[in-house]
């Protein structure tokens, strides 16, 4: 990972009534930071999306609060040319 490199992430909670939310975080952050920031800033993140009520899927897998963004994005390819 280049130091300073970030990601955009849009986060689309299973609750219908809840909106998404699209931000962008440090490719080091661990799951567990992006469910964290969540809950701190999402106009619903104090009721409904609590870090330890809430997981992150992707890829067809819930991901554990330890593994980095890096980690979990490995697979995917950069659309930027």
């Amino acid at each position: 990972n280049l130091p300073g490199a970030t990601v955009q992430l849009t986060i689309r909670p299973t609750i219908n009534k809840i909106e998404e939310m699209t931000f962008r975080c440090p490719l080091f952050w661990t799951i567990g930071q992006i469910k964290q920031f969540i809950s701190m800033t999402h106009k619903n993140g104090k009721d409904y999306l609590r870090p330890e009520k809430n997981s992150i899927f992707f890829g067809g897998k819930i991901w554990e609060d330890d593994v980095p963004i890096s980690k979990v994005l490995a697979g995917v390819k950069n659309s930027l040319k």
